[in-house]
């Protein structure tokens, strides 16, 4: 799967306008972006340490649960 680095600023952006940065955010992002895509990107994010997740594994895969923006979150967005 390709890197679209407009839906990582959009999945950015949405995480820094959270009020509750110490909860697993709810997953639904958009009816525009698959769900298999959607995950792939928030590992992405995780990998590249610009955000916070809850990795939970089970039967039908891995998955990413974002909590929060690191810092260097946050600089990518300043860019």
């Amino acid at each position: 799967m390709k890197r679209d680095l407009e839906l990582i600023k959009k999945i950015l952006l949405w995480l820094e306008e959270d009020d509750d940065p110490f909860n697993p955010k709810n997953t639904v992002f958009s009816k525009n972006v698959e769900k298999e895509e959607f995950y792939y990107h928030l590992k992405l994010l995780w990998q590249g340490e610009l955000v916070e997740a809850k990795v939970i594994n089970n039967n039908s895969g891995e998955y990413y649960f974002p909590t929060a923006l690191t810092w260097e979150g946050h600089e990518f967005l300043e860019q």
